[in-house]
């Protein structure tokens, strides 16, 4: 438990298969923060991504995505119960080398 947060129902979730795009994969990840959320009494968040592609794919309710449902489901879900949840992207890191 960290900060009165259950992460034990959602660690195991956490494996990814082999056959996961890093496209899903992050949407995965947007769906596990989103998760977090529901469990935190804070009312205020910031969701960062360095997907362009997968923020795209939500903000145009790509439905035929079955996780894109999900991540737009959750969300509406907490902003109705009064959470307020920025998703912003962010340039990756860019190594000179």
């Amino acid at each position: 438990m960290h900060d009165g947060m259950p992460y034990d129902h959602i660690q195991g979730r956490g494996q990814s298969h082999n056959n996961a795009s890093i496209f899903r994969a992050e949407f995965y990840a947007i769906s596990l923060a989103l998760a977090i959320i529901r469990h935190r009494k804070e009312k205020d968040f910031i969701i960062f991504s360095d997907s362009m592609s997968s923020l795209e794919a939500i903000s145009r309710f790509k439905l035929e995505i079955d996780i894109v449902q999900n991540i737009i489901k959750d969300y509406t879900h907490l902003a109705n119960s009064g959470k307020i949840i920025i998703v912003c992207w962010m340039q990756s890191c860019q190594y000179p080398w």
